[in-house]
């Protein structure tokens, strides 16, 4: 335990002061796979939230394991947009970090998830149950889409993120039959009045999604979306990451925000010319322009 600790600080300290970038990932992503297997792991002193982890299997998320942050930027940008009495859709939620952030910060509010890899979902319920947010948080082994049905699931074991309704990668995958319904089905059979936020991360099915929440979009308070950009993926389902700001705004004043990977500092406007593969897009109609008052806005 002593050697693991003083590994740990050491391959710390070289990540952030070498001034060599080769080799640094590769370094964290060897050190987890042989010294970090499955085991529950404290993500930040402040939140005190928790998740279990192992390597290679959870490949994406070593930056967590080893240094307690996931994703700073868009984390920040939740724990000051959402409040504690929010309707929140965490759609996409692989396994929970955001299904797990966002309940933590309800109270009299539900964040409602949405995984279809059954496997995943799974480890969500667990990560949420790890963390005591049970009453917070309900789950739904469904695929968001344009129209209910069923859709074939391309389950890739490269990065369990990468999974998708359309092949997005090269590699080996496995298909799986999954439930899709939509974003208005869901409110109705639910009876949910409100959703306030929407964090939507679907490997390129964005669109789809947005095209199954057009009674959501019209109501007369939309919700603020975070959306990751994704080039590769969105022309994969035959759109350009531009056309779902479009598409927002046809359905309503929307302003769009780039949000700081690292501060989460939002720069104003997200425009075309300004959004680049991998930006994460905070989304605000103006009816809730109130949530951006603790935020740090760079024009």
């Amino acid at each position: 335990m002593k050697v693991r600790n003083w590994l740990n600080k050491f391959i710390a300290w070289y990540y952030k002061a070498s001034p060599i970038e080769p080799g640094k990932w590769s370094l964290i992503q060897t050190y987890l796979s042989i010294f970090q297997r499955r085991r529950t792991v404290s993500i930040s002193a402040e939140s005190n939230l928790k998740m279990e982890l192992g390597f290679p299997e959870d490949r994406g998320y070593e930056y967590l394991a080893f240094f307690g942050r996931f994703e700073p930027g868009v984390s920040k940008i939740f724990q000051q947009v959402i409040r504690p009495s929010d309707t929140v859709f965490d759609i996409g939620a692989n396994m929970g970090w955001y299904t797990v952030l966002a309940s933590s910060i309800l109270q009299s509010g539900k964040c409602f998830a949405f995984e279809p890899n059954p496997e995943l979902l799974e480890r969500t319920v667990k990560h949420i149950e790890l963390n005591g947010l049970q009453d917070n948080c309900q789950f739904f082994n469904v695929a968001l889409s344009e129209q209910p049905g069923s859709v074939t699931l391309h389950v890739y074991k490269r990065g369990h993120g990468l999974s998708s309704i359309q092949p997005v990668s090269k590699d080996k995958f496995t298909p799986i039959e999954v439930e899709a319904t939509t974003v208005d089905l869901i409110i109705e059979k639910h009876s949910i009045q409100a959703v306030d936020f929407i964090k939507m991360d679907v490997e390129g099915a964005e669109l789809m999604v947005l095209l199954g929440s057009q009674g959501l979009l019209k109501q007369q308070n939309p919700p603020i979306w975070v959306m990751e950009i994704n080039f590769e993926t969105a022309r994969t389902f035959g759109h350009e990451p531009i056309d779902l700001l479009n598409h927002l705004n046809q359905h309503g004043d929307y302003s769009f925000y780039r949000i700081d990977a690292e501060t989460g500092e939002l720069m104003f406007p997200a425009s075309e010319k300004s959004i680049q593969h991998g930006d994460n897009i905070l989304c605000v109609p103006r009816s809730r322009a109130d949530r951006l008052n603790r935020c740090t806005i760079r024009n």
